[in-house]
């Protein structure tokens, strides 16, 4: 779904929370104060510099990379990921899915079995401001390989109200 938010960038934007930089910075500060003076901490040293070194990482990770989110131009509202459903690819075919998928039957979809570690999976990301859901299949065709099985499709009004319950009501696994 990033990528469908990245190549669309005349309705979508990224924005920087700089307050969750400025904290992730703070704390790679910390931890790299603690990893050279770890005598500060009355423990010991060898977990103290464990410790800093895994929030080093972490946190550096976070300070460059984290802190970033998706917000629709048009409403202004943010694109929240609600619900990431595996389905259980024993019990009901890829064929059975793109077809449900494809004639926009959402009840069919919530109540197809899930299970995890499944190849096949449903990203729902929704913009409560502007009354919007994006939905997409998902599958892992190798181990390497996740990517769309569809299209992104978007459902805004008059069509969210309506379907709005159903898709609600799909539960992560």
């Amino acid at each position: 779904m990033y990528g469908f938010y990245s190549d669309n960038k005349d309705k979508f934007e990224e924005r920087t929370n700089k307050v969750k930089k400025a904290i992730s910075f703070l704390i790679l500060a910390l931890c790299l104060f603690l990893m050279f003076m770890h005598g500060v901490i009355p423990f010991s040293s060898l977990v103290v510099r464990i410790v800093a070194g895994i929030g080093i990482v972490i946190s550096g990770l976070a300070a460059l990379y984290g802190g970033t989110e998706f917000y629709n131009k048009m409403s202004g509202g943010k694109i929240k990921s609600i619900a990431i459903k595996k389905f259980d690819s024993s019990a009901i075919s890829e064929n059975e899915l793109a077809l449900m998928f494809a004639n926009s039957d959402y009840a069919g979809l919530v109540n197809a079995s899930s299970a995890d570690n499944q190849p096949i999976q449903l990203y729902v990301d929704e913009d409560e401001t502007g009354k919007v859901f994006y939905i997409q299949l998902m599958k892992y065709y190798s181990k390497s390989d996740f990517s769309g099985m569809s299209e992104v499709k978007v459902i805004s009004e008059p069509e969210y109200s309506q379907v709005y319950k159903n898709i609600k009501n799909i539960k992560s696994t």
